[in-house]
Parts: C-alpha cells; sequence; structure tokens
C-alpha cells in the first residue's frame, strides 16, 4: 500500500533530524505551510504549484525521494478536486 503525503513528509523531517522550525529557516518556506503539511492540513496551503516548488526545495536540502512525495501529493490533490 502507498504511504500518504503526511506520512511521507512526517518520516522525511525524522529521517532528516529536523523540525518543522529548522526546515523553514534553511527553506526559507513559511513555517505555518510545513506545518500544515506536517498535521496533513492542505486547506491553509497555498496554490498547487508553490507547493510543488515547496517541496522540490525540500528534497534538495534532505536527499528525500523527490517521486514518491511528488505522487503521493498529486494522489491527494486529485482526490480532492475530482469528481
Amino acid at each position: 500500500m502507498e504511504k500518504d503525503f503526511k506520512t511521507l513528509f512526517n518520516e522525511l523531517l525524522h529521517n532528516y533530524g529536523m523540525g518543522v522550525a529548522k526546515l523553514a529557516e534553511a527553506t526559507a518556506i513559511p513555517e505555518r505551510y510545513l506545518e500544515a503539511m506536517r498535521i496533513g492540513n492542505d486547506t491553509i496551503l497555498p496554490p498547487d504549484p508553490y507547493v510543488r516548488g515547496y517541496l522540490v526545495k525540500i528534497i534538495a536540502l534532505t536527499g528525500g525521494n523527490i517521486e514518491e512525495l511528488m505522487a503521493a501529493h498529486k494522489r491527494e490533490c486529485m482526490e480532492k478536486t475530482s469528481g
């Protein structure tokens, strides 16, 4: 079974050993958006192109799996906007 975005994001933070505040400082991504990703609250996130850009920055810093994280984000985005 595929992991959801929140799980993957939290695993990434854990594996990199960095909390939301430090990640915000290192990437210049607003802490409120990183916290929203961490808890799985996408209602306060900016439009999708910004989120994808944030994910690229996060992966560049942490060395995580960009394909897996982007696929989970896209999957969850499509579930909310389709049908």
